[in-house]
């Protein structure tokens, strides 16, 4: 399955708010502004292709 990397290190996984600014580049640092979710840029990005790697597979037909 291939999923659309796009804006997934600047969308929180928890909240789902999407904002470039909660990513810090330079420090490899995600920190969510509206509910205060701090992480790994990167490892947000895998949380956030994962999550729609699971909802793309809940809405195939059985």
């Amino acid at each position: 399955m291939l999923i659309d990397p796009a804006y997934t290190s600047q969308t929180c996984p928890r909240c789902g708010m999407v904002r470039k600014t909660n990513r810090h580049k330079n420090a490899h640092l995600y920190v969510c502004a509206n509910c205060g979710c701090r992480s790994n840029d990167d490892r947000v990005a895998a949380m956030d292709i994962r999550g729609i790697g699971y909802e793309t597979l809940d809405q195939l037909p059985r």
